[in-house]
C-alpha cells in the first residue's frame, strides 16, 4: 500500500510509525500499566496485576499495526510484571512453570489484540477484498423497463445512478 491510501495506518498521506517509535510508545504504556497495577492491587494478587498489564498490551496490539512490535512490547510487559509486580525492585527471577504461564498469558493477549486489530483495520478498509456484501452493504435498486416489469439490479454505492430510467427500492414484505 502506498502513502496515497494511508499505508498501514489507514490515514491518507500518513506513513506508519517507525518500529522504534512504536516500541518506545509501547514501553511507556507498559510502565504506566505497571504503575497502575501496583497502585490498584496488593502484592498478594499477582493475577489481578497481570490482568492490568495484559489489557494494556492487548490494547497496544489492537491499535498499532505489526505483530513484531506487539510481541516486543508483550515481552517488555512480562519483564516489568516479573521484575516490579511479582518480585521487588526490578529483580528478575524465573519461577518455573508459574513464570512460563504468565508469559504465555501475555503472548495470548498480544495475539488476541493483534487479531482484533487486523479485523478492525480490514473492516475500516471495506473488507479484506474490498466491500463485501452483507449486513452493511448498500441498498440495491431495480431498473423498471417500459413495460412495468423490474429489470436488473444495480448497486447505488457512492453516488447517483446514471440513466434516464426510473428507479425504486423494493419494500420488504
Amino acid at each position: 500500500m502506498g502513502l496515497e491510501r494511508g499505508g498501514r495506518t489507514g490515514r491518507p498521506g500518513v506513513p506508519p510509525a517507525p518500529f522504534g517509535i512504536r516500541i518506545g510508545g509501547g514501553a511507556a504504556l507498559v510502565v504506566a500499566a505497571t504503575c497502575l497495577a501496583a497502585a490498584l492491587f496488593p502484592a498478594s494478587a499477582p493475577l489481578a496485576r497481570l490482568l492490568v498489564v495484559m489489557v494494556a498490551v492487548a490494547g497496544f496490539a489492537l491499535v498499532v499495526p505489526g505483530l513484531r512490535a506487539s510481541l516486543v512490547v508483550g515481552l517488555l510487559g512480562f519483564l516489568c510484571f516479573s521484575g516490579f509486580l511479582l518480585d521487588r525492585y526490578g529483580e528478575l527471577h524465573w519461577h518455573g512453570v508459574r513464570s512460563a504461564g504468565y508469559l504465555l498469558l501475555l503472548v495470548v493477549a498480544v495475539l488476541l489484540g493483534a487479531a482484533a486489530g487486523r479485523v478492525r483495520r480490514a473492516w475500516a478498509a471495506g473488507g479484506p477484498h474490498g466491500a463485501q456484501p452483507g449486513l452493511l452493504s448498500a441498498p440495491t435498486v431495480r431498473e423498471e423497463s417500459p413495460s412495468g416489469r423490474s429489470g436488473r439490479a444495480r448497486d447505488v454505492r457512492g453516488g447517483s445512478v446514471a440513466g434516464s430510467a426510473r428507479f425504486h427500492t423494493r419494500s420488504a414484505g
